[in-house]
């Protein structure tokens, strides 16, 4: 009787080593996917939330720009002299204090409206190689996200043909963020810019102008000066 009980108490220790074994190598195995499985996740979310901040800022932008119906003259002013011609361009500074203001609000309503994110990544991707990439069940996952908007405004001249200068009023929209997955958070930044106003500023055309073409033999346009333009006589 003894010798019939110890042999079914090491067939039940043996059962539960057996059990315990197999539940440790589970538990192993799910940590080794998940460390493997986390920097694919952290970058799909990274982009997810990338392309998120930069449809909110371009919504934004479209939004505001077209509530405000603002035209040039209502963000930049042109001073003359009494011959008409241009001589200094001055920002309207409250309208586009106004303008930035409204859009970083926009912004953040849009990210704030999304509770949480949702992607899926297809189980291939896992794998880490490029055969299998995209291929399989995909797997959900789901994530929030914060942002906050800085914008700065640039003020551009750029030649546009003789005499001709185009003035741009830019905006440089950068929207730092934040996202949260379980587990996992990490900092993203998305950066975009737009234009918000634009024209083209005329001045005197001259009477005469000369094109001089250098040559590898010669370095006469880096000695003249004169263009030919003939002064009128007092």
């Amino acid at each position: 009787m003894r010798g019939r009980l110890q042999v079914r108490l090491s067939k039940k220790r043996r059962r539960r080593l057996r059990a315990g074994a197999a539940f440790l190598a589970v538990c192993a195995f799910l940590v080794f996917a998940l460390v493997q499985m986390r920097p694919v996740v952290l970058r799909y979310a990274q982009s997810v939330g990338k392309r998120m901040l930069l449809n909110a800022a371009n919504a934004a932008v479209v939004e505001v720009l077209s509530e405000m119906q603002l035209d040039y003259e209502d963000i930049a002013h042109l001073s003359s002299d009494e011959e008409g011609r241009v001589t200094s361009v001055r920002i309207d500074a409250p309208a586009v204090n106004l303008l930035k203001s409204r859009i970083s609000l926009a912004v953040a309503d849009a990210v704030a409206k999304g509770e949480s994110y949702h992607f899926a990544i297809p189980l291939g991707t896992f794998l880490g190689s490029e055969f299998t990439a995209g291929l399989g069940p995909r797997i959900p996952f789901s994530m929030q996200l914060t942002a906050h908007t800085v914008i700065e405004v640039e003020s551009t001249f750029e030649a546009a043909g003789l005499n001709q200068v185009k003035h741009r009023v830019l905006l440089h929209i950068t929207s730092t963020g934040r996202l949260i997955l379980r587990g996992v958070t990490d900092a993203i930044t998305a950066e975009s810019s737009a234009l918000v106003a634009e024209t083209v500023i005329v001045g005197v055309t001259p009477d005469a102008f000369t094109n001089v073409i250098e040559t590898p033999v010669s370095d006469v346009a880096g000695i003249i000066n004169d263009y030919g333009a003939v002064a009128e006589a007092p």
